[in-house]
């Protein structure tokens, strides 16, 4: 084989291992942000389930906000990737 189909090959069979990486890095950083959040309102959180409210409204606060977090993540990533490919 030649050089360059080496060097292809070689950027083809790493590619999806850069690609679980970088799921990795963000999974690690949305936990960080949700743990982060999580113990700054460790103490709401404690109010809220003592005044009667049920686990699963805890649940859909911090997740919810969470989710928030991510979806602004991707609408930031997706629409320079639109305007960029056209």
């Amino acid at each position: 084989m030649t050089p360059c189909w080496n060097a292809f090959w070689d950027y083809r069979a790493s590619s999806p291992a850069f690609a679980i990486l970088a799921c990795l890095i963000a999974a690690v950083g949305l936990y960080g942000t949700l743990a982060r959040s999580v113990s700054d309102r460790r103490r709401e959180i404690g109010l809220r389930l003592a005044l009667g409210a049920r686990p699963s409204d805890v649940f859909r606060l911090v997740f919810g906000q969470g989710g928030c977090l991510l979806l602004a993540g991707i609408a930031a990533r997706v629409d320079p990737m639109v305007v960029l490919r056209e």
